[in-house]
């Protein structure tokens, strides 16, 4: 799925105005309480100022915006892909900012419905229910985390993936991505991410500067449903240590 949608993404990306995340000085929130916008020819409409990309023509796409049930005045997105692969996604990069200034990662998320037989460890079945993705800008291509919520691990599965992929347009891409979760959950679980350290582990190439960040709901590779929540992303410097 990744290689796909992520050459979409960049390229829609260019052409786009970058988005400016909401929040206090000392964290920058990427949440979900703008406008609802759409574009022509689509019948999907999804909360500014993140832009929208599906892969490819078939299949079904939902997005919706639903108060959050531990906090009625935040907003948290329903997404649904019906053999389907898309993205939210918000382009940073004539606004990155450095990742050691915001270094803790953190969110809510929630999965419903599973892709029946999505695997990250397989391209032929590489889709997964909910997936956080961050972009980092190299001097030849892009470093790219993704932290992404999988089914149940089968024998021999990693929880690390490594992917490289070369484009003419865009350079080589390194991707790393995380499984930090598998299954179904009955509640809402949240995920605090050191940035800083997860880019200094993988990468070598590029400064930890956040250029673009993006949402991926998919079940395209097995024709099957894909359904999750998931709440805002909020970059913030970690507590004081006592």
């Amino acid at each position: 799925m990744f290689h796909r949608v992520f050459l979409v993404w960049v390229l829609m990306a260019l052409v786009s105005v970058a988005s400016i995340a909401a929040g206090e000085e000392s964290q920058k929130v990427f949440g979900f309480h703008g406008p609802l916008v759409s574009r022509w020819l689509t019948n999907v409409s999804w909360p500014s100022p993140w832009e929208y990309q599906k892969a490819g023509l078939g299949g079904d796409v939902r997005i919706t915006v639903e108060a959050d049930p531990q906090n009625p005045h935040q907003r948290v997105l329903r997404l649904r892909a019906v053999r389907a692969s898309f993205v939210l996604y918000q382009d940073l990069r004539s606004r990155p900012f450095a990742a050691d200034r915001y270094p803790q990662l953190s969110w809510r998320w929630k999965a419903l419905t599973l892709p029946r037989g999505g695997n990250a460890n397989y391209d032929s079945t590489n889709d997964q229910v909910l997936q956080v993705y961050l972009a980092f800008r190299r001097s030849d291509g892009y470093d790219v985390i993704g932290y992404v919520w999988d089914n149940p691990a089968r024998e021999g599965d990693k929880d690390v993936i490594h992917r490289t992929y070369n484009s003419l347009i865009f350079g080589r891409v390194e991707l790393y991505t995380l499984v930090l979760r598998r299954g179904t959950a009955e509640d809402w679980l949240t995920e605090t991410r050191n940035v800083v350290e997860d880019h200094d582990k993988y990468f070598k190439g590029s400064h930890p500067h956040v250029v673009a960040i993006g949402i991926w709901c998919d079940s395209d590779h097995t024709s099957s449903v894909a359904e999750g929540l998931i709440g805002p992303l909020t970059f913030s410097q970690p507590p004081a240590k006592p």
